[in-house]
């Protein structure tokens, strides 16, 4: 598949890859104080953030405008009660993508896309625990399944992309970051919940519940109904630049401005 704009990974890209089955995204290049987060699928899912400072470095050279921080303390965007989330647990056909940095390696820290705020309510997400475990999760009719990529030392502390990706009989996590690019992580068996009514939200930098908060940065997030393919993921990551972040990324940096 061919997609018109090669140049950069952008929002118009990421519609263009996923066209209807893009549910919500979030892209993070919004001015200072900005207090409210578009959803550019179009779908009426905007984000209300707290805490959240905008018009950061963008993360890698392939992506478009600026991102965002969280402290960690109080931090989140949350797009609340969403209903027309039911197929996720439903179906278990789902890609969750996310684009970010974390400050320190010392605390849990999460960014989950969509879920109902944790404990055994059906959804699914993405976090990284104390130290170099990254997870994905998902939940429907109270049981919960995890798939399990292990960080190298200091890659999350550079930017890094994920998906967590269901087809409907298991999950697996795809991850691009200064390391490589790693596909098919951990293959998960999941069960779906066909009956599933529950009731979303979608956040980033913490629970809708402002548990489990991320510190560091992200640039976008997005939600589709479908499984983004390893080929897709392959050519984000790529475009991205990822694999090669900017300086002000690298351990030891000193800036133009520090060094005078």
């Amino acid at each position: 598949m061919t997609y018109r704009q090669k140049q950069k990974v952008s929002p118009g890209l990421i519609k263009a890859m996923f066209g209807d089955s893009l549910k919500a995204g979030w892209w993070l290049d919004q001015k200072p104080g900005a207090t409210v987060v578009p959803d550019f699928s179009g779908n009426g899912h905007d984000g209300t953030p707290s805490n959240v400072e905008f018009g950061q470095r963008s993360l890698a050279p392939g992506m478009v405008g600026r991102s965002s921080f969280g402290a960690g303390v109080s931090s989140k965007i949350v797009a609340e009660n969403a209903s027309d989330w039911d197929w996720i647990a439903q179906t278990g056909v789902f890609t969750l993508i996310w684009c970010g940095w974390r400050a320190d390696e010392d605390t849990a820290t999460a960014m989950p896309l969509s879920n109902t705020g944790g404990g055994a309510q059906a959804g699914a997400g993405i976090w990284v625990a104390n130290g170099s475990g990254l997870r994905g999760r998902f939940s429907a009719g109270g049981g919960g399944d995890l798939a399990a990529y292990s960080l190298a030392a200091g890659e999350s502390l550079k930017p890094f992309m994920i998906a967590l990706v269901g087809n409907g009989t298991d999950m697996r996590l795809h991850v691009a970051s200064c390391e490589g690019l790693s596909l098919d992580v951990d293959p998960t068996p999941i069960t779906p919940e066909p009956t599933d009514t529950a009731t979303y939200a979608m956040s980033v930098y913490a629970l809708p519940s402002g548990s489990f908060q991320w510190h560091g940065g992200c640039q976008f997030s997005a939600v589709a109904d479908r499984a983004i393919s390893n080929d897709e993921f392959r050519f984000l990551a790529e475009l991205s630049g990822v694999k090669n972040p900017p300086a002000y990324y690298q351990p030891g940096y000193v800036s133009e401005l520090e060094a005078l």
